[in-house]
């Protein structure tokens, strides 16, 4: 699994998965068979098409992923809530 532009300030990662989603399709004979490759060139599609790094419920998914130390409330470096 392949994504691209988790934050959607960061659009050069979009470009990255686009540009080798094209390479992939021009050159299947390159991925070994009985390999699967996903790619996702979006995951923040709100994110991106307002060129912030939270998607449009203020959410930064980089900071969303599952955790055992999940805490309610927390601020970023420089004190602002996420």
């Amino acid at each position: 699994l392949y994504t691209g532009a988790l934050h959607g300030n960061e659009q050069n990662t979009k470009l990255l998965m686009d540009a080798w989603i094209n390479e992939l399709e021009a050159n299947p004979g390159s991925i070994p068979r009985g390999t699967q490759l996903v790619v996702i060139p979006v995951l923040n599609p709100d994110g991106l098409a307002a060129n912030t790094r939270a998607n449009s419920r203020n959410v930064d998914l980089n900071r969303n992923f599952d955790t055992s130390d999940w805490k309610e409330d927390i601020q970023n470096i420089y004190g602002n809530p996420y």
